[in-house]
């Protein structure tokens, strides 16, 4: 809806409509899932809610989850997602999965969203195909390479990458996040409990539901 357009306008005193508010409605939209794990699903649920119709991709395809996700290839979910939204974990064997040639499949004036991990996407590609205009506009909470940018004060510097600091000059077409998707107060004491129950049951079985191998 161009939210924070339009906020950053009345903030200013300017209540003058253009043409830049008005929007597409989820309900009319086709909405691309890649990774249909946990949360990849929540969020399908959460957009068809809303009326959209939901196709998903997952490298491991799931069953019993026809009633709320379409499952398709990933060349299919490029061309006819309207709004695309990764929840997928980076394996560093298969490469990026967002890339110059992934754009190139893209409907125009496509929304990207990624609150997976930054190594999905190819940085430069997404800075060039928001500059073409082939991608509407961008919600990130994660980038590759964040570590040299995320949690740290860069107020009078210049950003490490040039990709950086044009993803940053394209507010509010691009909306950029600290990696803080799980900073709620439920999902801090849900780790905090999950830690917990682990430890509990290492000390007592010698094993726990979430080992890692």
């Amino acid at each position: 809806r161009n939210v924070t357009y339009t906020g950053n306008k009345t903030k200013d005193k300017n209540f003058i409509v253009d043409k830049q508010m008005f929007s597409r409605e989820v309900r009319n939209c086709t909405v691309g899932v890649v990774g249909l794990g946990r949360i990849g699903m929540t969020a399908a649920k959460l957009f068809k809610g809303l009326g959209a119709k939901v196709i998903g991709y997952d490298l491991f395809p799931k069953t019993g989850v026809e009633d709320i996700v379409t499952q398709v290839s990933m060349d299919e979910l490029l061309a006819q997602s309207d709004i695309i939204t990764l929840h997928a974990p980076y394996i560093k064997e298969n490469g990026k999965v967002i890339t110059k040639e992934a754009f190139a499949k893209m409907k125009d004036n496509v929304i990207l969203i990624n609150t997976g991990r930054g190594e999905l996407v190819d940085t430069d590609a997404l800075v060039e195909a928001l500059e073409s205009g082939k991608v509407y506009g961008a919600g990130i909470d994660t980038l590759d390479n964040e570590v040299s940018l995320f949690f740290k004060d860069f107020s009078e510097k210049e950003l490490p990458t040039a990709a950086f600091e044009k993803l940053v000059a394209m507010y509010p077409k691009v909306i950029i996040t600290p990696h803080v998707g799980s900073y709620t107060d439920e999902a801090a004491l849900n780790m905090i409990e999950t830690s917990f129950d682990n430890i509990k049951e290492y000390l007592e079985t010698g094993a726990c539901k979430n080992e890692i191998k």
